[in-house]
This record gives structure tokens, sequence and C-alpha cells, in this order.
């Protein structure tokens, strides 16, 4: 007689017990194996993240050693450097919502790179701001961006300054390296860091990019001292995994920087030779010396404000 209270168990065609719910899950235990999945080493290799392998760059930041720099590294952390580079971005990148005028009330040290015309290197500058004029008046910088740039304080005084011209956030579409060509460059062991890496009439891909990159300062560091080779700030920009929109775009320009042999009808990614090394007004010097004041403890306000 068969106990009412008793489970019944079936045997499948193999002679093995099977439960009274159903076989195993595949991959439960006692359940089948999973099968393979014949694209699961192709999607592991996908998701690793490959480091990339520096040329030029050692993997060591440049330390601060001026007095411009020293300050900006004491007063401001690592992570606040690059949030101040994303908020310049983004404030350069919005041309109809935002007004250069608004620099002149910030205090913010922002920091960014130009390019030096005719070369492979770009320069850095900071504590921008716009010309104005008083009412009636006509001042040689109005509605210019006005920018500090090398080193500055107590013992060298007041650092220089450039004039950059208005619409230098506007967005042109310009010869840009691809990564692809700039790795086989350098790993072709021909490449010297101050050299460019093609010649326009060779570079087929286009970037839409600013003549102006806003950059962390931490990454620039020596740039307060002297200008610096574009393939050197690619490599450090390319060692940052996080890559935001402030930080391609300041590739996309780098890499328009590494291209060299411009014709006379290329859209180039820096300001006309004359206005690059043309003699600076006095009022762009004035102005260099009370904003200088203002976001740095050297000069007559700085020290009042300490």
């Amino acid at each position: 007689m068969t106990d009412a209270n008793a489970v019944s168990q079936e045997v499948d065609q193999a002679g093995i017990l099977v439960p009274p719910n159903g076989p195993p899950a595949e991959g439960a235990p006692g359940g089948a194996p999973v099968p393979a999945d014949p694209n699961a080493g192709q999607q592991q290799q996908l998701a690793q993240v490959v480091p990339y392998q520096s040329t030029f760059y050692n993997g060591h930041l440049p330390a601060p050693t001026g007095e411009v720099d020293q300050f900006i590294n004491r007063t401001v952390s690592t992570v606040g450097l690059k949030d101040q580079a994303e908020a310049c971005f983004n404030f350069l990148n919005e041309p109809t919502s935002s007004d250069l005028r608004d620099l002149n009330g910030d205090n913010t040290i922002f920091t960014a790179i130009i390019a030096v015309p005719g070369t492979q290197k770009v320069k850095v500058i900071y504590g921008m701001g716009r010309g104005t004029t008083q009412i009636g008046q006509v001042s040689p910088v109005a509605n210019k961006m006005l920018a500090l740039f090398g080193e500055g304080g107590a013992n060298l005084g007041t650092p220089q300054v450039i004039v950059l011209p208005d619409d230098i956030r506007a967005k042109y579409e310009v010869r840009c390296l691809t990564d692809a060509v700039i790795l086989m460059a350098f790993q072709g062991g021909n490449q010297a860091v101050d050299q460019p890496v093609a010649r326009a009439n060779a570079v087929t891909n286009k970037h839409n990019i600013m003549c102006i990159a806003p950059i962390p300062a931490y990454l620039v560091f020596d740039g307060f001292e002297t200008d610096l080779d574009a393939s050197m700030v690619y490599e450090r920009l390319m060692d940052i995994h996080d890559k935001t929109l402030m930080i391609e775009h300041a590739l996309e320009f780098i890499k328009a920087c590494m291209v060299g042999g411009w014709r006379n009808d290329d859209v180039k990614p820096f300001i006309p030779h004359n206005e690059f090394y043309g003699m600076v007004h006095s009022t762009a010097r004035l102005w260099a010396n009370s904003g200088f004041a203002v976001i740095t403890p050297y000069g007559p306000v700085g020290q009042q404000q300490q």
C-alpha cells in the first residue's frame, strides 16, 4: 500500500531520480553546467581598462616650484583644481548663456592652455578676465579676454599678460590627430617630444574645438615657468581615467597642437601670430597689476586681505 504522505519520485530516461519540482537549474548544485558563452572572453577584455603606455611622461606630475603655483597648490586640493577646470570649461563652452564679464568678479585662479603659433607647444594662462571701458571712452582691450602667464610674486612682481581675441571660445572644425596615429608615431621610436606628429595635409580627422582649453593646474605646474610640449601634456591627459567633457576637449585641443605644417587656408588651433606676439597695451598691464593683487596674496590688495 502506498503511503499518501510519501513524495512520489520520477526517474528520467537515464535512470536518475528527478526531484518533485523538476530538475535543478543550469549552474545550480546537481544541475547541468551552464553552457560556455563564446563571447565571454571578448566581453571580459572589453571590460578591462587598459592603462595608457607613456612614451615621454614618466608618471610623475611636476611639483610646483614658483610662488604662484605653490600658492595654488597649498590653497586648493587636487579635486578642487579639477572642479575649477570643469567650471571654467562649462562657462566658456556656453557662449550664448555666459558673459565673459563675469570673470572679472570671480577671484578663482582658473587655468587653461593656448597654442603657441608656429610650434608644438602650449602656454599656460590663468586668472582670466574681460577688458572693459568707461562710457564715452575707447579702450584697446575692450571686449578682449585678458590673462596672466608666467610666474610672479613678492620678488618677481606681476606676471606677464596676454590679450586674446573675444572669439577665442568660438568653436571651429580643426584638424586633429587620432589616438591611433599618435600611438603609431610614438611607438615607432623616432618621434621627438617637441616635433609635430604629422603635417596638416596628412590629417583628415577633424573636431570642433575652442582655441582655449581649461585644464587642472596640477597637470601643468611646470607651465608656470615655461611653455610645454603638446606631446607631454597629451600623455598626462591620457593618464587620467575619468575622461570628462573638459578632459576630452583638452585632449582634442592638444591633438590639434601636435599637427605641424599648417597651410594658409587651414583652420588653426592658435590665434594669429601678430595678436599672440604683439606689444601689450599699458591698459592691459594695469589690469594685470590690479588683478594679480586680488587673486593672490602678492600686492597691496592681497596683503590687506591676509
